[in-house]
């Protein structure tokens, strides 16, 4: 099916019937729809309603002067080009038209082909103009679709170009700018808030004291350098507040179809709010790896919050088996470098070459069986945490190395001489008395002040019996899930026994009594027959003083307290709480002369 093809439209303006006919004839034999007037406001109708593609008209319209079309055809906004005609030419009168905006100018008598030619080109200029106003007007669309895209984005979007120049940015890119504007501050003098902020469009960010693009001008610049595109990448920077911000940036290098390169596209996310929720909701939940409501166990949990947000060098000590690496870990989650690798080495389980390697790394050929180069654990966890378990095991040679990796944050990887730069926080723990091996000659005083920043003193499991019920609670529903077993709770002759055992072994051995049990059991509740044996061997004897007989009796009365506290002073409720009968309880109270209302 053919589309009929739309026929140019032609106003002819004359008082001239005899022009007014030339002029039809001539232009609707050659294609064109023409419609006439014989005076200057049958013309301005005609212009109105139909919005003709060429316009003709006389100069001299009767009293009118006919170059006044120009202006209608301007008012009304029309593309429509404007030829006048005239019997008495002159060249003041064709500078005139073509001063007030005419496209040509047609001298009597009317001439076909001149006509028609004029009629041509006339129309070509109409629709090169049409088509300049649809592109003007598609990209005014999509430049009005993109900023109403922005405006309605909550993260900094930039347009950068290649001389590093800032040359687009919407509102929140503005906002966050003009919030750190003021950030060079005397101590304790305000910002001036009334003062000019120099404008961000034109800006670079290299050069600007603005901290937000500061933090911003590295990942611009190499996105248009090295045409990389960034993804993700995390900055803080201080703001005008004194509020430390943390940002997450993605710079993507912006080319045209043919690859040349048109600048950078800059989004940023302000994940400064999510981040201090985040450090609240983990600051405030219970620990998850951790099981324990205890006093002692109180103190170890307040000692994790407080340094998991420095980078100091932390020294876990216990008896082995009382969650020395759960430690280890929950500062890791809960500290700035929780995004990147925690890695854990165990000292004791490796030869002192061996270690070294595993620590620092080697190049091929270093030793015999050194057949490729390897990356050490502290270059791995680069920016995260390494966790040094049994430290009190490693060699003089090894103290000696790890003392200067500790000091200057470098080290050399067997065979080779260059040294690696690294930011890794160090954690250690070990089950040995490192003061006494310090005396004894076989560990180094300087190390060990150097491990020893903060200590977290791990209480073994005799000293928190009170955490046994939560804690086989917890063994109980792991193993359920492990075994496929329907097993809910252990017999209160097996929880009398646990909380009367001395647990040598700690929780570890907790876990495996448990786990024992799971084997054995074939009900839903652990009898004291599925316990094993050296646990019922256990000579009975008073529950609270082979609990609390090796503590002060300032801990005593405080672990007490704390209990009491903890049950609202339900005596019942803290006796089951701290393992012991209620007489046993009823004695220290009146010991310590605690309230027994």
């Amino acid at each position: 099916m053919s589309t009929k093809q739309h026929k140019p439209v032609v106003v002819v303006v004359d008082d001239e019937e005899s022009i007014r006919y030339s002029f039809e004839t001539f232009l609707s034999d050659a294609g064109y729809e023409v419609r006439s007037a014989a005076d200057l406001q049958a013309g301005y109708e005609l212009l109105s309603r139909l919005q003709p593609d060429i316009i003709f008209s006389d100069i001299i319209l009767g009293h009118d002067d006919g170059l006044e079309i120009v202006g209608k055809v301007k008012e009304l906004e029309l593309n429509s080009p404007v030829i006048v005609i005239t019997g008495q030419p002159s060249i003041d009168t064709a500078a005139k038209a073509v001063r007030l905006g005419a496209y040509d100018y047609l001298v009597k008598p009317i001439v076909k082909e001149n006509l028609l030619q004029v009629a041509r080109s006339a129309l070509k200029n109409k629709q090169l103009k049409d088509e300049k106003e649809r592109i003007r007007e598609e990209k005014d669309h999509y430049r009005n679709h993109l900023e109403a895209i922005f405006a309605n984005v909550d993260d900094p979007i930039m347009s950068i170009d290649n001389s590093r120049e800032i040359v687009a940015c919407n509102d929140a890119a503005y906002r966050i700018y003009r919030a750190n504007a003021n950030s060079s501050r005397e101590s304790g003098v305000a910002p001036d808030e009334s003062a000019p902020i120099a404008p961000l469009k034109g800006t670079l960010a290299s050069r600007s004291d603005n901290p937000f693009l500061r933090a911003c001008a590295d990942s611009i610049e190499r996105s248009l350098s090295h045409r990389e595109s960034i993804k993700d990448e995390r900055r803080t920077f201080t703001s005008n507040q004194g509020q430390q911000c943390l940002i997450s940036i993605n710079c993507s290098p912006l080319v045209d179809k043919r690859g040349l390169s048109l600048g950078a596209a800059l989004v940023v996310k302000d994940l400064t709010r999510l981040h201090l929720l985040e450090k609240r909701l983990k600051e405030t939940s219970d620990f998850h790896r951790i099981i324990g409501n205890c006093h002692k166990m109180g103190r170890v949990f307040e000692l994790i919050r407080a340094v998991a947000d420095t980078d100091a060098t932390v020294l876990i000590t216990g008896e082995s088996g009382t969650g020395k690496s759960l430690v280890a870990r929950e500062i890791h989650e809960l500290s700035e470098r929780s995004t990147y690798n925690m890695v854990t080495v165990r000292c004791a389980a490796l030869a002192e070459q061996l270690l070294e390697s595993e620590l620092f790394g080697h190049v091929k050929g270093a030793f015999t069986g050194a057949v490729a180069n390897k990356t050490g654990r502290f270059e791995l966890c680069n920016k995260g945490s390494i966790f040094l378990d049994e430290i009190g095991e490693i060699s003089p040679t090894l103290q000696l190395k790890l003392l200067g990796v500790i000091q200057d944050r470098e080290f050399e990887k067997v065979g080779d001489s260059r040294p690696v730069k690294i930011d890794t926080r160090i954690i250690a723990a070990t089950n040995r008395n490192l003061k006494e091996e310090v005396a004894q000659g076989n560990f180094r005083e300087d190390l060990y002040y150097r491990l020893n920043v903060v200590e977290i003193k791990m209480p073994p499991l005799r000293e928190r019996h009170g955490d046994i019920p939560l804690l086989t609670e917890h063994f109980i529903t792991g193993f359920r899930k492990k075994y496929n077993k329907q097993i809910s709770s252990v017999a209160a002759e097996v929880m009398e026994l646990f909380t009367s055992y001395m647990w040598p072994g700690n929780v570890r051995e907790l876990e495996h009594a448990i786990e024992h049990g799971f084997v054995l059991c074939r009900g839903e509740v652990i009898e004291i027959d599925h316990i094993p044996q050296e646990i019922c061997d256990f000579p009975p004897e008073s529950t609270f003083r082979a609990v609390h007989g090796q503590m002060s009796e300032t801990e005593e009365k405080a672990e007490l307290i704390a209990a009491l506290e903890k049950t609202d002073w339900n005596k019942a409720k803290t006796a089951r709480l701290l393992g012991v009968s209620r007489p046993t309880l009823y004695r220290k109270l009146e010991k310590f002369g605690l309230d027994q209302s």
